[in-house]
């Protein structure tokens, strides 16, 4: 990002880490790898280049703007698979009352990501970060992860 946008500087400490996984209504799939997602007809959301770069050879690739159309390609049985950030899926997945839909594991990357704030700002970067790891230190970046998120996580 910190290429790709120069006006922004990034924090040390990673915020959270992103698994990218496949989610699926079907019980008979099972994926272990990039590779293993061409027998499949598949979903993305346009600009995801880490998925645009390694989802290859699919029977079919459907690339979608949003959230929304992609887990709808899902219900509707238009792909098999649809592949996206498992928190990001798994909010959606509850806020739109989805029955039926697994995620398959094992993830297909995980990457960690971080803050950014605009470089005007970049004299309280060092503060936020060391104040970062003190919450993750001290358990309460822990605890505030499982009051918000780990919710999704542990249904």
């Amino acid at each position: 990002m910190a290429q790709r946008y120069p006006n922004l500087v990034q924090f040390g400490e990673s915020a959270v880490r992103r698994d990218y996984v496949a989610f699926a209504r079907r019980k008979d799939i099972s994926i272990a790898g990039w590779g293993t997602l061409e027998p499949y007809t598949v979903g993305i959301i346009t600009g995801w280049k880490i998925l645009e770069r390694n989802i290859k050879g699919t029977k079919s690739l459907t690339k979608v703007k949003t959230a929304d159309q992609l887990f709808s390609l899902l219900e509707a049985g238009r792909a098999d698979l649809v592949v996206y950030s498992r928190l990001s899926g798994l909010q959606l997945i509850k806020d739109r009352g989805l029955k039926g839909i697994r995620v398959v594991e094992p993830p297909l990357a995980d990457r960690d990501t971080y803050f950014y704030l605009h470089k005007k700002h970049e004299n309280l970067v060092a503060q936020a970060d060391a104040a970062l790891r003190q919450m993750k230190a001290d358990g309460s970046y822990q605890r505030l992860y499982d009051r918000t998120i780990g919710s999704l996580v542990s249904d």
